[in-house]
């Protein structure tokens, strides 16, 4: 889809339909009022899967944004920013503290005990594994934090800890309905940027700290976002 030549292109890289839910209602409200047209392009998937382990974190947001441009006809010089949101999951959580569960958990391989501060695997082998992709993940997250540009257009990296519905409800959901069910209740009760960041901030869940500190230092369970700087960072872009 071309734009018209007044408009400019912001990315925003999300995992999951529940995180593209979320954010719309946010964005548009922040953009209602600019005098300058943007459209937002919100895109899906977690890009550092195993299966791009081997590629340089930059470099595998690089082609992502080549994707959306190629999907939605974009030039380059349309796209005034990407922001990239993502779910921490246990990236974070100590190598000792992944065990395998004694009973059977029918709907996922994996979940986290908040109360022990464990995270429990069906087997040895998905522990195994679990624990190598987070290690993945966690270094490509780290070689992003502090960049402030991908393929010489600016970049901005923000998270949810352990997930956006764990930050908005206390809870990880497994069920990709489920997480849907807490935006949904989420942006109801709280339907502006300010109802947003006012949650966050009387419930201590904002990161203050750079490059991640207050997560980094850390046992990998905190509650915990930085996704007020994305909204700061757009009204100010947009004003």
């Amino acid at each position: 889809m071309a734009i018209t030549e007044a408009a400019k292109v912001i990315i925003i890289i999300v995992e999951g339909d529940n995180d593209a839910e979320l954010l719309q209602q946010y964005v548009d409200e922040l953009t209602r009022h600019s005098r300058t047209q943007y459209h937002f392009e919100i895109t899906m998937g977690d890009i550092f899967g195993d299966k791009n382990r081997r590629s340089k974190a930059p470099n595998t947001v690089q082609k992502q944004i080549k994707s959306v441009m190629d999907r939605q006809k974009y030039k380059k010089s349309d796209i005034e920013k990407v922001y990239q949101v993502v779910d921490i999951d246990g990236c974070f959580v100590k190598q000792g503290d992944f065990l395998v569960a004694e009973k059977d958990q029918s709907s996922t391989q994996h979940c986290y005990d908040f109360v022990h501060d464990k995270v429990m695997c069906t087997s040895e082998r998905h522990k195994v594994n679990l624990k190598q992709s987070w290690t993945a993940k966690q270094h490509r997250l780290l070689e992003l934090v502090d960049i402030n540009s991908v393929w010489s257009l600016p970049y901005a990296l923000t998270y949810f800890s352990v997930t956006s519905e764990h930050v908005l409800s206390g809870y990880v959901k497994y069920v990709q309905d489920d997480k849907l069910d807490v935006v949904e209740q989420f942006t109801t009760e709280f339907p502006t940027v300010s109802a947003f960041i006012r949650f966050l901030d009387s419930n201590s869940l904002i990161d203050t700290t750079d490059s991640w500190q207050q997560l980094k230092q850390g046992n990998g369970f905190l509650r915990l976002t930085n996704i007020n700087k994305l909204f700061q960072d757009i009204e100010k872009l947009v004003e």
